[in-house]
Order: structure tokens, then sequence, then C-alpha cells
């Protein structure tokens, strides 16, 4: 295997909008520096004047002492773009370039061999519905990508049956939690952000935070919230915001349940929000590796989610209360009756809840702090540059 030495390594994203694969390419680019590697990331939108507002992961990739470079790149064919991220490559003598979005993989994957830049990407999301066409070009990426990274198993067997990847050329690295970010609270650290709320003492808060996007399944859970019995006590709130945010929001209101829960928008302090959780909402169609529901089950946070095989992946030995009939690995839609009983299954049981929070907390703990991450994809591009 080779010494990181000095190797500059470039992390690179569609842009710093909020998601799981820019936040994994955050902790990719600063964690690893610890191991010897000058990493740094590159967002594809280039810079912008008001950049905590159009890329808002900027700030927290900053905060983190992350190097932060735009480089505004529109595709493959724009020779403007595609000579510049060349030039920035080969002035900056970066060696490897791992990649976190689609469809910019395959094509800095074909825009790097012609550098001889060793270049892999990440797979973060099963894409289904793939074209004939879009199946032979991510084979070909596939074939001259030294690795292709899947961040769950699922999402790896798709890699290998719906994306023609020879098995040879997968990797399954799992995501991993900041574990000390997100833990339970003290009792004074709960108190004082359910008091910072206007939460009371018996007040049962559901939470969840995630992009307003078809793909969260939100309004099945708006739906759900129409059929649960009313009841003052339990309060509900959806930190994010994204494409789908205004129309939920009508949702709401043509099901008459713009009283029963709250859109925050987009926060920095959800590490903390958790804290005064009592449980955790998931009502997706599909995920790859669900970071979010992760970090809620590192802070304890019970969760209850659909049975999808990445979740049955990611949550077993009674870590998280999954509900419905097995989906597999993506669904088109979900039964709000469904969401709606498993709610009141766990505000109406505390043993279960506690039980459920406790697993959680160690199950992820134990199987995936950012530690083991970092390790794993250290050991991945000493092997990688090791072989050049």
């Amino acid at each position: 295997m080779t010494d990181a030495g000095r190797i500059r390594i470039a992390q690179v994203v569609a842009s710093l909008e909020v998601g799981g694969a820019e936040r994994i390419a955050i902790t990719l680019a600063g964690g690893l520096r610890s191991y010897g590697w000058d990493t740094r990331l590159v967002t594809l939108a280039g810079n912008s004047n008001d950049s905590g507002l159009t890329q808002p992961l900027r700030v927290d990739a900053e905060r983190q002492g992350v190097e932060v470079t735009g480089v505004h790149y529109k595709n493959l064919w724009d020779a403007e773009s595609r000579n510049r991220l060349k030039r920035y490559f080969q002035d900056n003598q970066i060696e490897l370039v791992h990649v976190h979005n689609r469809p910019v993989d395959w094509q800095l994957v074909v825009l790097t061999w012609s550098l001889g830049i060793t270049t892999l990407y990440t797979r973060h999301m099963v894409c289904p519905d793939m074209t004939f066409r879009a199946r032979w070009i991510y084979r070909l990426a596939g074939g001259l990508a030294p690795k292709t990274v899947a961040v769950s198993k699922v999402v790896g067997e798709h890699l290998t049956k719906v994306e023609w990847l020879p098995k040879s050329k997968l990797e399954v690295l799992y995501n991993g939690i900041d574990t000390e970010r997100f833990r339970p609270p003290t009792a004074d650290e709960r108190a004082g952000k359910r008091a910072e709320l206007g939460l009371n003492d018996d007040d049962f808060f559901w939470f969840a935070a995630l992009r307003l996007d078809p793909q969260k399944g939100l309004s099945y859970l708006l739906k759900a919230i129409s059929q649960l019995p009313e009841n003052p006590y339990r309060k509900i709130a959806i930190a994010g915001d994204g494409p789908e945010g205004e129309e939920l929001k009508a949702l709401c209101k043509t099901l008459n349940i713009d009283d029963r829960l709250s859109f925050m928008g987009r926060r920095q302090d959800v590490s903390e929000l958790l804290w005064a959780a009592d449980a955790y909402l998931c009502s997706s169609l599909g995920e790859g590796h669900p970071i979010a529901l992760l970090e809620a089950m590192s802070a304890g946070v019970p969760i209850i989610a659909p049975r999808l095989a990445v979740m049955r992946e990611i949550a077993f030995d009674d870590s998280a209360f999954l509900y419905g009939p097995d989906k597999g690995g993506l669904t088109d839609s979900h039964d709000p009756a469904v969401i709606a009983e498993a709610m009141l299954a766990l505000e109406s049981n505390p043993a279960t809840l506690q039980k459920i929070g406790e697993r959680g907390r160690e199950h992820v703990v134990l199987r995936y702090p950012e530690q083991l991450t970092l390790e794993a994809h250290d050991e991945l591009y000493r092997r990688l540059l090791a072989d050049r």
C-alpha cells in the first residue's frame, strides 16, 4: 500500500446544498487529514456571494476547517468548463478524485481518466429509473474507475444488477456518524432545549430533519397525522426545506392539520433539536444509507421507519420501530393508517420507547462510528494508489 504522505485528494460534489452525499464528502475531506492526506472539497456549483443561502453546507464545511473550492462546471460537453476543471486538477497536482453525485460522477471518471488521475465515485442512492443508455454509460464508467463505492449492501446490489458493475469493482463502505456530536443529552440540556421550543414536560415531541423532497414520502406522513386522534400533548415539527415545501404546507391546510405540526425551515442546530425529541419520524420511499436516521439513533432518539430493505440492513435487534409490510428496496407509497398506528404504538408504550432509544444508540456506536468510515476510506485510497 502507498504512504499517504502529502498526496492531494479532491472530494467532489455538485453543490453544497443539504444532502447526505454532500455531508459525507465534508466528513471525508475533514477527517482524512489526520491520516496524512492533503484533502480538499470541490463544489462544481462554483462560488457564490450568498453561499450560506445557496450552498448552506459550505458554512458547515468551513466551520470544520475544510478547504472549499468552487469550480464552475456545466457538463462534459461544455469545453470551457471542462477545461476549467482540468486546469484545477493539474494546477493543484490532484492525484485522486472522489466524486459523490450523479451524473457528474461518470463524467469526471472520463475526464480524469484522460489526465491519468485515479478516480472513483460513491453511489449514495438506488436509481431505479435508468434508461438502457444510462446503464451502458455507468457500465463503462464502472470499468474505467478502479472501484465504485456503495453506501450499503442494498445500493451495492443495485450497482451490480442494474448498472452492470462487475462485482470485483464494488466496495461497500457504510457512512459514519459523529457519535460525540449526536449523543444523548444531559437532563439539563434536554430541559433547556425543550423550554426553548415551548414544550412542556407532558408533551410528546415528534421530530424529523430532512430535505422536503417527494422521495421522503412526507405527503403520506401528513395524511397519517390527519388520522390521529387529537391530542393537545402531541407536538410535531419538521426541520428542513426543499422543492416540495409549499406543496406540503398547502396539503396541511387541505387536511386541516396546519395547527398540529410546524415546519421549522432550515436549521443549524439539528443535533440539539434531537435532545428535545421523544421520537423521530421517517416515511421515506427509498434511501441509500439514511444518515439522518442514524444521527437520531446515535442521539438515543427512538425512530419509526418503513420496512424497506435498507432500513432492515441498518436497524435491527430492537434498534428501531419498523412499520408496514416488507417493501424491498423502494416503494411508490405508504399506507397512512399504518404510519399513524406506529406513532400511537410508541406514544403509548414508554418501556418500548426507552428500549428502542437505548438500543439505537448502542447499535450506531458499535457499527457506524465516523472513525470506521474514515479508516475504511483511508485503506481503500492507499490500496488504489499503490495499484496504479
